[in-house]
């Protein structure tokens, strides 16, 4: 039998390919195997990551926008001034 199942790194104590597993499926739906003993958190840690990743972009936009926006006003104030 092949399947495939995506679990977190290191949850399977002797993961490797070929490697024998002990898996999970439920009759009515035989090809939805999943490996026994697998955790599968790696979901929201990436989710949870980009967000991150999201709001560092953003805070970092933010202060050159407010850096431009300094300049430009320094900028009129000398051709008028």
């Amino acid at each position: 039998m092949r399947a495939t199942d995506a679990v977190d790194s290191g949850s399977v104590h002797g993961l490797d390919i070929g490697a024998p597993l002990s898996i999970r499926y439920a009759a009515a739906t035989p090809r939805m195997v999943r490996i026994a003993g697998g955790t599968r958190t790696f979901r929201a840690r990436n989710a949870r990551g980009m967000l991150e990743q999201m709001a560092i972009v953003s805070g970092m936009l933010g202060v050159m926008l407010a850096f431009w926006a300094v300049m430009q006003r320094r900028k009129g104030s000398r051709r008028w001034g």
